[in-house]
């Protein structure tokens, strides 16, 4: 059968036809210097700054090829399907990677393989099996594709989509292509040779092509050498890690984007599944990770949010190539990143200078156009603000139902933050500003163990009538953890307590919402898996208040999941079962930071 489609929009995406659910098996490999193999299943096949990455279509279930430039959380996606045939059957394929070779096979033998060539140009061969290519007939029908014939062997797919029109040109270097229009198919045939060869390259709408220049195998080997460069350069770990920590830095490595579009820098992508945009704090743990042996990928990954920041001081809450979105803000932990950052690079008087500059505007956002009440006290709006679907912010059953809240996590990292802008104005001779920033720092911290600590647990109160949501037992009220020792002792010692008895500590990590919570569901996104930078957050705050022994056995606890589960978006906090997107930037950097802090 054919594959589904997402959604019903398009966007440049070819869909390698493998039914999944095999067990990846081990076969060839052109380089013998890295042992890493991955899973096509789980694990984006892509090549550093590419746009291009073979991965598994969410719905359809189907590997794709995806641009991921116009693409909207995975949709937008399919062009044409591709299907090997024996006759009227489709082949039944297992699929698995290297960092330099994508191959796929009947178990007994390889009969395609993939690799880039450059971060344009993805080239894939085959033999014994006919290649099929199919388009979705509604993107002709609405008119956004348009195939144009260059050559018997070459053609032009030109297709508009939600943000824009990209560009790509099919060619066959070995064998027959054919395409039937009526049918909205390519065939691609083996040459008497019984091998063919096919490459697709992005272009522009001037279809200028840089063409196949080198051998499939020389491509193979130096994306490989590409990746262990880059895999040198990682935090380092203990040997019983080294597997997760070559897939960790693969993952980094090929969600790599370069500058276009509205990214000013290269960067980071959170995925290259379907999560493939920047959003302002994923990319603060990406940031971090890089900044152990990587101090230019660690600035530009921290300032390429800045870069999008608006006259008002605003962030905005996603970044993509051809997508800007600020409906919602994001959690303010940048004033934490950076200060974790310096501990392990030394950035420039004018880097210093660019960050004051930014992390006062974004401070001053929150204090100026979030204190509904102008008591000096910011505010969240609603959970997408920084939770998602977090339950300190159900009121009723509605997870954003509007409000303005006044959030004791939301005051502990503008608390961090204000205490970094009070130190790079010290560093700039600005004392002045220092002060003002030490006597912000101080009432934020008055009002929070006054306020926002009712002797139980930080609080995220409604400003509007002071309630609360009495039921939630999210993980969020320990997040101003974050401010270590400058705590009380006794509020630390009862975070401690509630942390390892009131269902939050699993035999995986940290539950986002208690497991003894009404509240708890397993697959609930913010309401109970564990999920990376809360883990570390609360790691990081654990150890600066002392309680180093509680911090490293979380930090233990998340890297043993990643080596069980990969590196998923979150996980289930009973099971450790990896959830949603399985091959999440944040999950992987955290990984290493905790792994190399905490475990070496």
């Amino acid at each position: 059968m054919f594959c589904k489609r997402l959604n019903g929009k398009c966007q440049i995406m070819i869909i390698l036809f493998l039914v999944l659910g095999i067990p990846v098996c081990r076969g060839q490999i052109i380089t013998k210097e890295s042992p890493l193999e991955f899973n096509i299943k789980e694990v984006p096949f892509s090549y550093s700054k590419s746009s291009l990455s073979v991965c598994k279509n969410r719905k359809s279930k189907c590997l794709a090829l995806t641009d991921i430039r116009f693409a909207l959380f995975g949709r937008d996606n399919e062009i044409f399907q591709l299907f090997y045939m024996t006759g009227s059957d489709t082949i039944k394929a297992q699929a698995f990677a290297t960092p330099g070779i994508l191959s796929l096979s009947t178990g007994k033998k390889v009969f395609g393989k993939a690799c880039f060539e450059s971060k344009k140009m993805f080239r894939l061969q085959g033999k014994d099996f006919p290649l099929i290519l199919k388009y979705d007939g509604q993107l002709i029908q609405k008119k956004r594709l348009r195939v144009i014939s260059r050559n018997i062997n070459t053609f032009y797919i030109e297709n508009k989509n939600r943000f824009g029109i990209s560009y790509h040109i099919l060619s066959c270097h070995d064998g027959t292509l054919q395409y039937n229009k009526d049918n909205c198919l390519f065939s691609v045939y083996p040459s008497a040779g019984n091998t063919y060869e096919i490459s697709v390259e992005e272009s522009d709408s001037a279809w200028n092509s840089t063409g196949v220049k080198r051998s499939f195998d020389d491509c193979a080997v130096s994306a490989q050498h590409n990746y262990d460069e880059f895999l040198s350069k990682m935090p380092s770990l203990p040997e019983q890690y080294k597997k997760s920590r070559e897939l960790a830095s693969y993952i980094l490595w090929s969600c790599i984007v370069d500058k276009g579009g509205n990214y000013k820098r290269p960067g980071i992508l959170m995925s290259k599944n379907w999560m493939h945009y920047i959003w302002s704090w994923d990319h603060c743990f990406n940031a971090m990770a890089c900044s152990y042996s990587l101090p230019e990928m660690a600035w530009d990954n921290y300032f390429t949010i800045f870069d999008a920041q608006d006259a008002e001081g605003r962030l905005p809450d996603v970044l993509g190539y051809a997508r800007l979105d600020r409906s919602v803000l994001k959690a303010p932990i940048h004033g934490w990143t950076l200060n974790k950052m310096q501990k392990e690079l030394e950035l420039t008087d004018s880097q210093l200078k660019d960050a004051y500059v930014s992390l006062k505007r974004w401070t001053n956002y929150w204090l100026k156009h979030r204190d509904a009440n102008k008591n000096g006290i910011p505010e969240y709006i609603q959970a997408n603000d920084c939770w998602d679907n977090g339950t300190e912010f159900n009121i009723n059953g509605n997870p954003n139902y509007i409000a303005n809240r006044e959030s004791a996590t939301l005051s502990a990292y503008l608390i961090t933050q204000m205490d970094q802008l009070h130190d790079l104005a010290l560093r700039s001779g600005n004392k002045d500003e220092a002060i003002q920033w030490k006597k912000k720092s101080d009432h934020l911290l008055t009002h929070l163990t006054e306020k926002l600590w009712d002797g139980n647990r930080f609080l995220t109160i409604n400003i509007e009538d002071d309630s609360i949501n009495a039921k939630s037992q999210s993980l969020m009220r320990f997040l101003p953890v974050i401010l270590g020792d400058k705590l009380p002792s006794e509020i630390i010692s009862k975070m401690k307590k509630d942390l390892k008895e009131g269902g939050y500590l699993t035999q995986w990590g940290l539950a986002t919402e208690s497991i003894k919570s009404p509240l708890y569901v397993d697959n609930g996104y913010w309401r109970g898996p564990i999920w990376a930078p809360t883990t570390m957050i609360i790691v990081d705050g654990l150890k600066n208040s002392g309680e180093q022994e509680l911090a490293k056995e979380i930090a233990q606890k998340f890297c043993d999941l990643c080596v069980k589960s990969g590196f998923a978006e979150n996980f289930d906090a009973k099971t450790g079962e990896g959830l949603r997107d399985l091959a999440y930037t944040w999950t992987a950097s955290v990984f290493l930071i905790l792994g190399h802090e905490y475990l070496n």
